[in-house]
This record gives C-alpha cells, structure tokens and sequence, in this order.
C-alpha cells in the first residue's frame, strides 16, 4: 500500500525545484462507500458520500493527482471517474 503523503496545493506558487506548480481541483469519484480504514486514508481531501459512489475532492497538482489515484488502486476501489472542476472562487 502507498504510504507517501499526497501533495495537496493551496496556493500557486514555485515548486521547491524551480518550476511552477499549478494546482486544480478534481473531482474522484468511485463506487459504493468507503470503510473506517480507506477514509482514515484520505483525510487530506474531502470525502463526500452519495447513494451509490464517494467523491473524493481537492486541489491538487500532479504529483497529488497520481498520489491520490495510487491510493485509490492501493485500496481496491472501483474508480467511476476523474474530473476537473472549475474553482470555487470563479464566476
């Protein structure tokens, strides 16, 4: 299992290495609900429960993007679909 810690963005600044980290907001959605162990794993996005899927949603820029995925594959979960969304802030 993938214990690394996910790269969660709240600002948009230079990454450590020279570049500029860009953060967005994505959706994750996949099947059914999440046992006590898999929302102990993903504290650092918020989880939301639907009749037939959780959502998991957060800023994040690539690194967290694949970070958050690996954790997905590590626990087994049927993913549904990934999507970008718009911030919050916008309109």
């Amino acid at each position: 299992m993938h214990t690394g810690q996910l790269r969660v963005w709240q600002d948009h600044g230079p990454d450590p290495e020279g570049g500029l980290v860009i953060g967005r907001n994505y959706e994750i959605r996949v099947v059914g609900s999440l046992g006590p162990a898999a929302r102990e794993a993903f504290t650092d996005v918020a989880v939301e429960v639907e009749p037939t899927a959780t959502v998991l949603c957060g800023d994040l820029d690539q690194v967290g993007l694949h970070a958050l995925l690996d954790r997905v594959r590590a626990f087994g979960l049927e993913l549904m679909d990934i999507r970008q969304v718009p911030d919050q802030l916008s309109g």
